[in-house]
């Protein structure tokens, strides 16, 4: 079983926080893949893109666990194993989201 890294994000719309809907789950995993593809180096973008050998998981991640959350998406992680290509790390405040539209 190999080792694995996670990378958390959370969501910013022009520096403010935002949220999704709980049934945007598969839309925010598309947006989040996609804002990666565009700010990977060239070699990496089909790895990012997950038409490589070795997956990535982009796991939105909803606000559960007491009385008041309203399970709405505002952070998400991404994944990777530590055996294959790696992903750069970006700060929050560089993982661009170039039509993100809160609904």
């Amino acid at each position: 079983m190999s080792s694995t890294r996670t990378l958390f994000y959370r969501f910013y719309k022009e520096g403010d926080p935002c949220s999704f809907h709980p049934w945007q789950f598969a839309a925010v995993a598309g947006m989040l893949c996609h804002a990666i593809m565009s700010q990977v180096p060239a070699r990496l973008k089909e790895y990012a893109s997950n038409h490589a050998d070795k997956q990535i998981q982009y796991v939105p991640l909803q606000s559960i666990g007491h009385e008041c959350a309203d399970k709405k998406v505002r952070r998400a992680g991404i994944v990777e194993k530590l055996d294959g290509p790696m992903l750069p790390i970006h700060r929050v405040s560089e993982l661009k989201f170039g039509c993100l539209r809160k609904i």
